[in-house]
């Protein structure tokens, strides 16, 4: 179920960044025949028409730098990824089935 949760709330996050991107071309970027200026313009928030770069400009120095990265863990022993051996037949995800022994029937 948590799975889930993270999912649904990593598509909203997507969809609000989403949202919140194109509200900002439409009030910044984006000169409207009727008013002949931006909204923002129109509202008195702004003087300038900026352009999609200024956007991205935002967004890039709102995000973190990404800083050095740390030691790799080393890895103990001989442990493979893949392990090779096979798991008895309880623990099997998809067991085969068994055999029978027809050797008690009569084939006559």
């Amino acid at each position: 179920m948590l799975d889930a949760d993270n999912k649904l709330m990593v598509s909203w996050l997507t969809y609000a960044h989403h949202v919140a991107l194109m509200l900002t071309h439409y009030n910044f970027c984006k000169s409207h025949t009727t008013l002949k200026v931006t909204p923002a313009q129109a509202a008195g928030v702004s003087e300038t028409l900026y352009d999609t770069d200024w956007i991205a400009k935002l967004v890039a120095n709102r995000d973190p730098k990404p800083g050095p990265r740390g030691p790799y863990r080393k890895r103990t022993g001989s442990r493979t990824i893949f392990q090779t051996e096979t798991l008895p037949q309880s623990k099997q995800r998809h067991p085969q089935p068994r055999e029978t022994d027809h050797s008690d029937e009569d084939t006559t």
